[in-house]
């Protein structure tokens, strides 16, 4: 038969933990918490700001249409010409079969389109504006 017997002589105590005894947590948890919340915040921070400084970022727009006929029907191989009333560039396209067009990377501001179709009259919208995004 096996006895176990606590010797309390032997047993040591150091200042510190018996000091430390009535405390909830010691300091390397304080440390450790500290960090974790100090990383969570900007964790938090860069998650919040991060889509605001990409779209800040955006500095172009595009213009997107579709070119139809009186009756409604698609025209295609139709010039779309856009000139930048501010500063004079010029973009163009054409029309696919569809009759659809798109023209990426505009600067912004205001522009004057102008239309052209082998046998149809040529069509001029001014003061088309163009926002980034």
């Amino acid at each position: 038969m096996f006895t176990f017997t606590a010797c309390p002589n032997r047993t040591k105590r150091t200042p510190y933990l018996t000091d430390r005894i009535g405390e909830k947590q010691s300091p390397p948890a304080r440390m450790t918490l500290r960090w974790s919340v100090q990383c969570l915040g900007l964790l938090v921070l860069t998650v919040l700001l991060v889509p605001t400084a990409i779209r800040a970022q955006v500095l172009y727009g595009a213009l997107v249409g579709t070119v139809t006929d009186p009756n409604g029907a698609a025209v295609s191989g139709a010039k779309v010409e856009l000139t930048n009333l501010a500063t004079g560039t010029v973009s163009s396209t054409t029309t696919d079969d569809n009759g659809s067009y798109k023209i990426n990377d505009l600067q912004v501001g205001t522009y004057k389109v102008t239309i052209t179709g082998a046998s149809f009259k040529t069509t001029i919208n001014e003061n088309v504006p163009i926002e980034a995004n």
